[in-house]
């Protein structure tokens, strides 16, 4: 199958074709409002209509001896939410190029079949502190080699399973000029951490860059005319938080200013990565990517325009109960910043954060006459975004700083690649 999920309460065919849902019986039950569908509880199992309970599944009102004892108070796995309140009756396995929405809770293949809205209970919205995220509820995770799952929308992911996770495909909640990735947060909620615009500029005067957004690394400045007969103060970079204080995506870097005069706009900041969690209760293992890095700046335009700012790296927070490992990589790298527009030809937009330890590189200013963009953030240089470029005409939108990545086992093994490097919660 492309994209299945396997359990107690459902199971689906491949979503890359022709499908037809199939309710299986066997879920356990206490009462019929527990139970999927039309199915009907009878002797604490979900049973379809017509149907007689499976003689082989536990039936508390005929075979008490076939009822586990009870092993003492559950003990949640998960550091963010309370696995006890949670119900798992399902696996789920991606063996295909798919993309998953948080706000539709959909996923589609790449075959264009029509989108399959999961079931409400595997999908569920939760919360952990101020952020609402869509968590995915399991009794296994598995992402097969080959396979993507492209997450977008407007809450972050989890992945909370009661088993294990293997993830040897690409789960990915990058931003780029497009689309932003699941959870990647608007200016208005990150506050300071956002970039600043670039001021308009009149006659004379070369329109500044944007600042970069920030969550782990600081936000590179957007620079300004490098001119001392008309100076202009470029968008201040978004000021980094001091640790993963809550589950956060990352923030937007700020539009370049423009050139009133010559009509130069400035290039669009970009947004900042998606935010994904991912709780085992057993082992947690990622042998390909992980990636949550944020969308480079957009180039200014002619004349005049000064770079957008990159958007910072997200969040990417796994916890296992057993062994965590790291033979892939995980990556929440910042986007480089935008070119700055000179007289003639076309400002570059900054690279999306790269799915290695390598920053982004800023975009090329468009003539000799303005600045380029700043590169981002990652292990290279964790300390922030790097500073656009000055130039007479236009500045250079500052770098995206680095997300966080957090990693939280009593084992764990790193053989390939982590960007930025893991940060202790706190």
């Amino acid at each position: 199958m492309a994209v299945s999920v396997v359990g107690a309460a459902a199971a689906l065919g491949s979503i890359a074709g022709c499908y037809n849902p199939v309710l299986q019986d066997g879920a356990p039950c206490n009462t019929t409002a527990e139970c999927p569908g039309t199915q009907t509880c009878q002797g604490n199992v979900c049973v379809s209509a017509g149907a007689v309970p499976d003689s082989t599944l536990p039936d508390a009102a005929s075979d008490a001896s076939s009822i586990e004892p009870d092993t003492g108070p559950c003990q949640s796995f998960s550091t963010l939410f309370d696995t006890c309140a949670l119900t798992f009756t399902s696996a789920l396995e991606i063996a295909t190029v798919a993309t998953y929405n948080t706000d539709t809770r959909t996923l589609v293949s790449e075959s264009g079949s029509e989108p399959f809205p999961l079931d409400p209970t595997i999908s569920v919205d939760v919360t952990t502190g101020e952020t609402i995220v869509n968590a995915l509820v399991l009794t296994g995770f598995a992402m097969r080699p080959n396979a993507s799952l492209r997450v977008t929308g407007s809450k972050p992911l989890a992945l909370i399973v009661d088993g294990a996770v293997s993830i040897q495909g690409v789960l990915d909640l990058h931003s780029d000029d497009r689309v932003a990735g699941a959870g990647a947060r608007s200016e208005n909620l990150c506050g300071d951490a956002a970039g600043r615009a670039g001021p308009t500029r009149g006659a004379g005067v070369g329109a500044p860059g944007g600042g970069g957004g920030a969550l782990g690394g600081r936000g590179g400045d957007g620079q300004n005319s490098d001119t001392s007969v008309n100076p202009g103060e470029g968008g201040r970079g978004g000021r980094v938080q001091t640790g993963p204080l809550d589950f956060l995506g990352g923030c937007r870097g700020g539009r370049g200013g423009s050139q009133a005069n010559t009509g130069g706009d400035g290039g669009a900041g970009g947004a900042g990565g998606g935010a994904v969690y991912v709780a085992a209760r057993e082992s947690l293992e990622v042998t390909d990517l992980i990636y949550a890095g944020g969308a480079g700046g957009a180039g200014g335009t002619v004349t005049g325009g000064g770079g957008g700012g990159g958007g910072s790296g997200g969040m990417i927070f796994l916890e296992a109960g057993g062994t965590l490992d790291i033979r892939g990589t995980v990556a929440a790298n910042g986007g480089g910043g935008g070119g700055g527009a000179g007289s003639s030809g076309m400002a570059r937009r900054g690279e999306d954060g790269r799915t290695s330890g390598v920053a982004a590189v800023g975009g090329t200013a468009s003539a000799p006459n303005a600045g380029a963009g700043g590169m981002g953030s990652s292990r290279d240089d964790i300390e922030g975004g790097s500073p656009g470029v000055r130039a007479p005409t236009a500045g250079g939108g500052g770098g995206g700083g680095a997300g966080f990545v957090v990693f939280l086992a009593s084992t764990v093994n790193v053989v390939g690649v982590v960007s930025p490097p893991p940060t202790p919660l706190r």
